[in-house]
């Protein structure tokens, strides 16, 4: 088997989550509204943003937090915060907004990661099949 290192198996995991919610969000005809400002984009060229910046190792893969985003509002306007976290709690409620912030320190070993890489692939192909997207 091919070596690899964790930061790898990371940013494998997080791209299979992300087009996961950009496609989870689309509507039939694959297109998807910018969470913070409504830009209509197809699910290929928008970004999926987090609610919670830094990308903590404890929310970094929690979709309660995630939604599709512009590039400008997600990397010119870092994350537009000041939109997305006021909406993302009315959706959501200040309980479990609060709960998912809450730092814990959650290291995760590669084998862990590979296996969350293997159950979001089969949940992606699962959406895809439902709306009818090729990946």
């Amino acid at each position: 088997m091919k070596s690899t290192t964790l930061a790898k198996e990371k940013k494998k995991l997080q791209a299979v989550i992300n087009k996961w919610v950009r496609i989870f969000f689309a509507d039939d005809n694959g297109m998807v509204c910018c969470y913070t400002c409504s830009a209509v984009k197809s699910y290929k060229d928008i970004d999926a943003g987090h609610a919670i910046p830094g990308l903590k190792n404890h929310c970094r893969y929690d979709v309660r937090i995630i939604r599709p985003q512009c590039f400008s509002c997600n990397r010119m306007k870092s994350g537009n915060l000041s939109v997305f976290i006021p909406k993302l709690i009315k959706e959501i409620g200040m309980a479990e907004f609060e709960e998912i912030s809450k730092y814990r320190d959650v290291q995760y070993q590669t084998y862990q990661i590979q296996a969350l890489i293997q159950e979001w692939k089969l949940k992606l192909k699962k959406l895809a099949k439902d709306r009818g997207i090729d990946l």
